[in-house]
């Protein structure tokens, strides 16, 4: 009789043992949270497709996007990136994204919405360098003036859209979509996102895509 007490005691403390391990090994929602991949916090476009296993750098403070499947030329210095690629439906985009870290004087001198895109501020001056390697036969671009307020993803923002011509041969021209916001709610951080396109692509598709792409702007 002893014995089989002996027994079903063991029995039940190594059940508790198990059941105690078990629970431990099951993470919390809180762990879950930290440890879910970065990508579950971020719309995938789905006008083009990226690598998410390809971060592309930004620039300032870590801020990178996944990088575009079928990319071509592509180039980054300090907080400019350029570069193109290929969209689902074969059309070539080109893209320039203008980041910039406010410090000194420029805090107070850049500090709304309007200011970003004004043309003796660097993302300005920065905006088309390298277009003769995105857009082929293109050098600079006369943007036209038709801004609107609009909303990214939460974010107040700048909406410039339209068909910009080539400066030194205005019969040449690129379907354009520029976005001016502030990537952090400090306003330390003003972007600038442009893509074009020479391509049979309309300027709203343009927008969606643009809006896209800067929905995958994500910091480490």
């Amino acid at each position: 009789m002893k014995k089989i007490l002996l027994c079903l005691l063991a029995l039940g403390f190594l059940v508790g043992c198990s059941s105690q391990e078990k629970e431990k090994d099951t993470p919390t929602e809180e762990e879950q949270s930290t440890n879910s991949d970065i990508s579950n916090h971020v719309s995938l476009p789905t006008l083009f497709e990226v690598d998410q296993t390809k971060k592309y750098e930004l620039g300032p403070d870590n801020y990178f996007i996944y990088e575009p499947i079928n990319m071509g030329f592509h180039y980054t210095t300090g907080g400019f990136t350029y570069f193109n690629f290929i969209d689902k439906k074969e059309n070539e985009i080109g893209v320039r994204i203008l980041c910039y870290e406010l410090i000194g004087e420029n805090k107070e001198k850049i500090n709304n919405l309007d200011k970003i895109g004004s043309k003796d501020f660097d993302i300005a001056m920065a905006r088309d360098t390298k277009l003769i390697k995105i857009e082929r036969g293109f050098n600079k671009l006369n943007y036209q003036e038709n801004e609107t307020s609009t909303n990214l993803n939460g974010k107040e923002a700048i909406l410039n859209k339209g068909i910009a011509t080539e400066v030194s041969d205005s019969k040449k021209s690129l379907t354009y979509a520029m976005f001016d916001f502030f990537l952090d709610e400090d306003k330390i951080y003003p972007c600038e996102v442009i893509l074009t396109s020479s391509e049979n692509i309309s300027v709203d598709d343009l927008e969606a895509m643009a809006r896209e792409l800067i929905d995958t702007i994500q910091q480490e």
